[in-house]
């Protein structure tokens, strides 16, 4: 029976001075739209609470130098640049995994549930991640993930869409705590759970603002369906906004190690034409 619904709506928009110089550094423009929904129910296992996290961002570089659609395609069809983006600019440990039927059948429906026009196929990449974890006291949750990656190095508005195609938590810690957490959240203790689901989509994009100069942008949106135990719910603020305070963090490093390796395979393209 549900007791308590506690919502919350959370609309940051923050523009930073547009400085039209090519040395401009990351970034120049952020958006966050956040929703983030708490219900705290009870059923027959005991007071449990369910978690509904809601969000989107969009960050982009500052001005970056364009020097030509064949340069361009050159750099981001570059799965080491490509890779940038995926692990919090390189600080993730990360692997490309084969794409088997059943991993493709999964992304095609979680493309679907996104709303996603576009869809997989065999020759599309599939990466494994391990991402930040969350603290609690007496608890550590780690995850790793498994992202579908389509590309278009052609199409601007769609040169990269990440999906998350499935992810496998780990829980760390004191046991009886770890114990109680697994009953409560229908996890097998091997990363398996029926209380959790999770849909993520990551799409790079970018736009020319002239001649010889362009900008990168990172659009993401995540929703996230959990539950676990209610005492938790004590010390949740705090971890959500570490939680929060993370990922935003992860999508900037990534962003800004794609821009610094974009300005540096630039800069050695134009000493090759002098040279030349």
């Amino acid at each position: 029976m549900q007791f308590s619904v506690l919502t919350c709506f959370l609309l940051t928009t923050q523009v930073c001075s547009f400085h039209p110089t090519l040395s401009t550094w990351f970034s120049y423009r952020k958006v966050d739209n956040r929703r983030i929904t708490l219900h705290s129910t009870e059923d027959d296992n005991g007071e449990t609470a369910t978690l509904v996290l809601d969000g989107g961002t969009a960050v982009s570089t500052g001005p970056l130098p364009f020097v030509s659609d064949e340069f361009l395609a050159s750099f981001v069809q570059d799965t080491s640049n490509r890779n940038l983006l995926a692990s919090a600019g390189g600080d993730r440990p990360l692997e490309e995994i084969q794409l088997t039927s059943d991993l493709l059948k999964t992304w095609q429906d979680a493309c679907k549930e996104l709303g996603l026009q576009k869809i997989p196929y065999e020759t599309d990449s599939v990466i494994k991640v391990r991402t930040s974890g969350i603290n609690f006291p007496g608890l550590q949750l780690e995850s790793t993930a498994s992202i579908g990656i389509m590309g278009d190095a052609t199409n601007e508005n769609q040169v990269y869409e990440f999906v998350l195609i499935q992810d496998e938590n780990r829980v760390k810690g004191l046991p009886p705590i770890v114990w109680i957490f697994n009953k409560l959240t229908g996890s097998d203790g091997k990363g398996n759970g029926n209380n959790q689901s999770t849909s993520s989509r990551t799409t790079l994009v970018y736009k020319k603002i002239s001649e010889s100069a362009f900008f990168f942008t990172i659009k993401s949106r995540l929703v996230v369906n959990v539950k676990f135990p209610a005492f938790l719910l004590k010390i949740l603020p705090t971890n959500k906004e570490k939680a929060e305070e993370t990922g935003s963090k992860d999508v900037n490093l990534a962003l800004k190690a794609f821009e610094k390796a974009y300005l540096e395979k630039a800069k050695n393209e134009r000493a090759a034409n002098i040279s030349s």
